[in-house]
């Protein structure tokens, strides 16, 4: 049996249980180590075997042992750490742990390994390696006559290493790592070298690595740490042990001593490689970086080589040029490769307390270094964890629109879930929040960054997107974020091609440039449109703005600390949607009115041609010469104050909005254009369609029948009306979650409780439900809904009660559960 202690010292060791029950060995009281070893102290008994398996026997016929004393690893005093039968010399220690001795000592072609340490051989055997133990440095001799009581007057090689075949055979010493500062073991390893090779040996040195704080490694210890490849490949790149033993004249005394000289360049990079390898690696054209227990962190060439220089320090190596650092690092690189396909695998996720997979669901509570994440989310996974303070918050900000929060919802897990690195981007949008100072946004976009993690977000501001160094700084981010945007947008391809995920060429300091696909996210913040040069359409298709109006009453100073404190909770909020959902809300978001509006704004504001148009050309001209159309245009803008654009500029943004160019009649082109009062902004952005009334409505004169809206979400209504329903449709959708927490790792969650005041009864004048049956065709009038939604036919599929479970006629995956009054038959 073994106590805890001992259990965690030979665990230590590499072994497991199973290893160590084969092993044999045990803990002992005093008494039983006093009858075993002849030694009054408690401790680990080392069950010592020969070639054959068999117990080695004192001279009374007894077992042989060694003990390890409770007492022997203290290291403040010189007691022994090990001790062995008074009078009964030393054993060469085979480990039960190496399945073939016999075959093992027969044959030549098994290198063998010598090494000082009954646990250090039970670890190289447990690994498949051939090694002897030796109770000391000097425990291969002895003067113990097996069969005698007295000692021998010279000490000799032990009779037991006799039955080695050694002829040609290699033989692997490995000593501990501090051996490069004892003399006394460099004598004792260089004088049993000089017998190996008098057997016919050929004796290497194993040479083991300090550990970069410059504790020492034992044979043990370096494959606990770094594994038993990387023990093999000090071994491969070994020499010749190289002892020296001189007679000293007049004397048959031999004086034996190591000569140990500083390793060349690639000795150095192979020990610098086995004990870095499970912390830095190097990824092609992008740099350096480190295992931090929880993910990577990408450093520089200079941070590298401040961990190599205090290794170095360590093994007390003084050849440090240029040159050997330089050759050095070279070879690292080659062997801490890893490539860039490899790193941020899709689908895990590294939170503080582990690692989820999206792909699987599956949660564990550990981090492995070989999944290569370089983010992590710096909260715990909790998908039980509730965000009441944040709820609160997003819904005053969005003017309790549920529409916009569940956007902001979809926003969030497509920020926060990861996104495939290796193709185009799924959803090719980014994102603006819009709005005065004071309206949440700048809350919202703190939160988003924190829920992402601080070093998980890079710039998104005008500069960032004007050459490769400042794509650089988006590698291995998740997030780009402009928190207060402003100035030019210059380069708008490479903005479209980030947020496509599509290749684009970077540059990391002291770094060739390389392309590379970013799969960031782009999330910006301003209170004033960011002006953007000539064809910007691609834009406009991929930018969805989403209006910051509200300012709150009263501001909680503290509600900063309070939202962090909820970010397991939100994170959990935005993983209740499916995939799917989050896809459906973010492409569909031009059906909410106030993004539609917002979106318009921002046209117009950034393209003073469609403005001209509009104002000049409204109902459209059937022809116009070419050089009076432009005149024209320049007079207009001198007037509004904006620089016109040369002709040619101005004729190919006009082609995008539907003006055409005829043929040169009577050496002059003309121009049709057409009727720009009706000219289909929304679709020509990609958002739901519009008439262009709409967005031309005159907001002074709400009651004129010319300025209402077809869909009818600009009919003026009583505006305590509204927020009563805008309040209850609040209240429905908090109550319509489940409350139950779930026990697995799920795409939907329930668990939000949201405070919010109860409204007053709305009277419908929708006719009753017994109108209505299954298979019928009806309409969803509810003010709530997006106008496009009204516009939608959908059919009854089930009928529960008061409510209908409803299916889009032109899409019947789409379902909604909807209360029967709230429904009509379709004309």
């Amino acid at each position: 049996m073994l106590t805890p202690k001992h259990q965690r010292d030979l665990e230590s060791s590499g072994l497991s249980l199973e290893q160590m029950n084969i092993a044999g060995h045990f803990s002992a009281d005093r008494d039983t180590a006093k009858k075993l070893v002849g030694c009054d102290v408690s401790g680990l008994i080392l069950n010592y075997c020969d070639l054959s398996g068999k117990p080695y026997l004192k001279k009374d016929g007894r077992k042989f042992y060694r003990i390890k004393p409770d007492c022997g690893d203290r290291k403040t005093d010189d007691r022994p750490k090990y001790l062995s039968p008074k009078g009964e010399g030393c054993r060469p220690y085979f480990s039960r742990l190496y399945p073939d001795w016999a075959k093992a000592t027969k044959s030549t072609k098994i290198d063998l390994w010598e090494t000082e340490g009954e646990k250090k051989g039970d670890c190289g055997c447990a690994n498949g390696l051939a090694v002897i133990g030796f109770g000391g440095v000097d425990g291969w001799v002895d003067r113990c006559d097996r069969n005698g009581t007295e000692e021998l007057k010279e000490s000799r090689v032990l009779p037991e290493l006799r039955e080695i075949n050694w002829q040609h055979r290699r033989v692997n010493q490995c000593f501990d790592s501090d051996i490069i500062e004892k003399i006394p073991v460099q004598i004792a390893l260089a004088k049993r070298a000089y017998f190996l090779s008098k057997d016919g040996a050929r004796p290497y040195l194993v040479l083991l690595p300090n550990e970069i704080d410059g504790s020492k490694n034992g044979l043990d210890d370096f494959v606990f740490r770094h594994g038993i490849d990387a023990l093999k490949l000090l071994a491969k790149d070994s020499f010749r042990t190289p002892y020296e033993a001189e007679t000293k004249e007049g004397s048959d005394e031999i004086k034996f001593s190591l000569s140990l000289n500083e390793p060349d360049t690639h000795i150095k990079a192979i020990m610098a490689y086995t004990v870095l390898k499970e912390r830095w690696a190097y990824r092609p054209a992008i740099g350096w970086y480190e295992w931090q227990g929880t993910h990577w962190k990408s450093f520089t060439k200079e941070e590298f080589e401040a961990t190599l220089t205090v290794f170095m320090d360590a093994q007390n190596w003084k050849k440090r040029s240029s040159g050997v650092i330089t050759s050095v690092v070279r070879e690292l690189q080659s062997r801490l490769m890893v490539r860039d396909n490899l790193w941020s695998p899709f689908g895990k996720i590294a939170f503080s307390n582990g690692t989820f997979d999206t792909t699987t669901g599956e949660f564990k509570d550990s981090h492995c270094a070989y999944d290569r994440i370089t983010q992590l989310r710096p909260y715990a996974f909790n998908l039980t964890a509730q965000c009441p303070n944040w709820l609160n918050f997003i819904y005053e900000a969005m003017e309790r629109d549920s529409d916009r929060v569940n956007l902001i919802q979809a926003i969030f897990r497509y920020a926060v879930l990861p996104r495939r690195r290796d193709k185009k981007a799924e959803i090719e949008k980014s994102f603006d929040f819009f709005g005065q100072k004071g309206t949440g946004k700048g809350t919202t976009l703190d939160v988003l960054t924190k829920l992402v993690g601080s070093d998980n977000v890079g710039s998104a501001s005008v500069e960032t997107f004007k050459n490769a160094v400042g794509l650089g700084q988006l590698l291995d981010k998740d997030l780009a974020v402009d928190y207060d945007a402003s100035g030019f947008l210059s380069n708008i391809g490479a903005y479209n091609k980030v947020v496509s995920n599509e290749p684009v060429e970077v540059k990391k300091l002291y770094q060739d440039t390389c392309t590379v696909r970013l799969g960031v996210l782009v999330v910006r913040a301003y209170n004033a449109f960011i002006s953007v040069p000539d064809g910007s359409e691609g834009l406009d298709r991929r930018l969805t703005v989403i209006p910051f109006n509200h300012q709150p009453e009263s501001v909680d100073t503290n509600l900063s600390q309070k939202l962090e404190s909820e970010l397991s909770g939100i994170f959990a909020w935005c993983y209740s949607i499916s995939h799917e959902e989050m896809k459906r809300r973010i492409m569909t978001a031009g059906e909410i009115s106030a993004i539609a509006e917002m979106s318009i704004e921002r046209f117009e504001a950034n393209n003073p041609e469609f403005r001209f148009l509009v104002e000049d050309f409204s109902e459209g001209r059937d022809s116009i010469k070419a050089n009076e159309f432009y005149q024209s245009y320049r007079e207009w803008s001198i007037s509004n104050q904006h620089h016109p654009k040369s002709n040619v500029k101005f004729a190919s943004i006009i082609k995008t909005l539907g003006c055409k160019r005829s043929n040169k009649i009577g050496g002059c082109f003309y121009y049709t254009i057409p009727r720009m009062s009706t000219f289909d902004v929304p679709s020509h952005l990609g958002i739901v369609k519009r008439q262009l009334e709409d967005s031309k409505r005159d907001s002074s004169n709400l009651d004129s029948v010319s300025n209402r809206d077809s869909c009818r979400q600009f009919e003026p209504q009583n505006q305590k009306d509204i927020e009563q329903v805008q309040i209850k449709s609040e209240v429905e959708y908090v109550e319509s979650i489940s409350s139950k927490p779930s026990t697995t790792v799920p795409n939907r969650l329930s668990v939000w409780n949201a405070t919010i005041s109860n409204p007053s009864p709305t009277v419908s004048t929708v006719p009753s439900k017994a109108t209505l049956k299954i298979g019928d065709r009806v309409v969803w009038m509810d003010t709530k809904i997006t106008p496009a939604l009204k516009c939608v036919v959908w059919i009854i599929g089930e009928i529960n009660g008061d409510s209908a479970n409803i299916r889009r006629v032109d899409n019947l995956e789409i379902t909604q559960i909807v209360e029967l009054q709230k429904l009509q038959k379709a004309l």
